[in-house]
């Protein structure tokens, strides 16, 4: 913690995962940090589970049955798409969250953006 709500920038070296939810986390900080009254921000994301990776498949068929495989290109596999990870939870800790009307704002707007119900997001005051 400690970093203000211009110090947004992600620079991820980890799994794709951990970039995934740095970068979560970072865009919904600064949705929050430009919320009025917010003040200092910081914002934690749980998730239930990783990311899904869905892989390209080939059957082909011989004269004993059919083999289905993984398809490959460049000696990796196929991927035909990614599926975000649930988000569990979410923690704000902002400067402004003793405020009513600001704690009430930045939990509708990270229930928009998130898509999560509001009993799965915790707003406190940061100290």
């Amino acid at each position: 913690m400690g970093a203000s709500c211009s110090d947004s920038v992600v620079r991820s070296r980890g799994s794709h995962f951990e970039a995934y939810r740095k970068n979560l986390e970072s865009k919904v900080k600064e949705v929050v940090c430009a919320i009025e009254g917010a003040g200092k921000v910081e914002v934690a994301i749980t998730f239930d589970g990783t990311v899904e990776r869905v892989y390209a498949y080939e059957t082909k068929t011989t004269s004993s049955g059919s083999v289905t495989e993984i398809v490959f290109a460049n000696g990796a596999p196929v991927v035909i798409k990614e599926v975000p990870p649930v988000v569990k939870g979410v923690v704000i800790v902002a400067g402004g969250a003793d405020n009513a009307v600001v704690k009430l704002n930045i939990l509708r707007a990270v229930t928009v953006l998130l898509d999560v119900d509001y009993n799965r997001i915790e707003i406190i005051k940061y100290k």
